[in-house]
């Protein structure tokens, strides 16, 4: 059986980096030559990305917090 840890290194690199690719893609979007488009296009393509890495930014942030609130302790 796989380490906890061992899965989270392998699925956590695969989804990055194919996380990485799909932005990539995104920017080759920008070839004015291809394609056109509006700042405000552009504007709402990036709020909502930022606003998705910061769902799962705030994902990690509740565990982690979730985590510390569930081990007691008298003393630091």
């Amino acid at each position: 059986m796989e380490a906890k840890s061992n899965r989270f290194t392998r699925l956590a690199e695969a989804r990055v980096n194919k996380a990485i690719a799909s932005l990539r893609s995104i920017g080759k979007l920008s070839n004015r030559g291809h394609y056109e488009y509006s700042e405000e296009e552009i504007k709402k393509i990036f709020q909502t990305l930022k606003k998705e890495l910061d769902e799962a930014r705030s994902e990690f942030e509740i565990a982690i917090t979730r985590e510390n609130k569930n081990n007691f302790r008298l003393k630091d």
